[in-house]
């Protein structure tokens, strides 16, 4: 190819670009997108949430189970006294 043949190839490329125009949007196209991308992001963090939430009851009710478990060991009369000491519910004291 000759240097005027690429020069002109050159300028009619940039001439074509000179002519191009921005493509348009459907009405209400943005709007409609805004909606998909906030019903997306809700919808996760949601679901995040409740992943959360059910792994927090799960874990609160082993550590309840456990719990009961060893309170049912001990006698009603030193758990009753284990928790007078605690709070200082002596009758001494009063």
């Amino acid at each position: 190819m000759k240097k005027s043949d690429l020069e002109n190839e050159i300028d009619l490329t940039l001439l074509s670009i000179d002519q191009l125009e921005k493509a348009k949007a459907p009405d209400g196209f943005m709007e409609l997108l805004a909606k998909k991308m906030l019903f997306k992001k809700e919808e996760v963090v949601w679901t995040r949430r409740a992943k959360y939430a059910i792994a927090a009851m799960i874990i609160f009710a082993i550590v309840n189970t456990a719990l009961l478990i060893t309170s049912q060991s001990s006698s009603r009369d030193e758990m009753l006294r284990s928790v007078a000491e605690e709070w200082n519910l002596n009758v001494d004291a009063y």
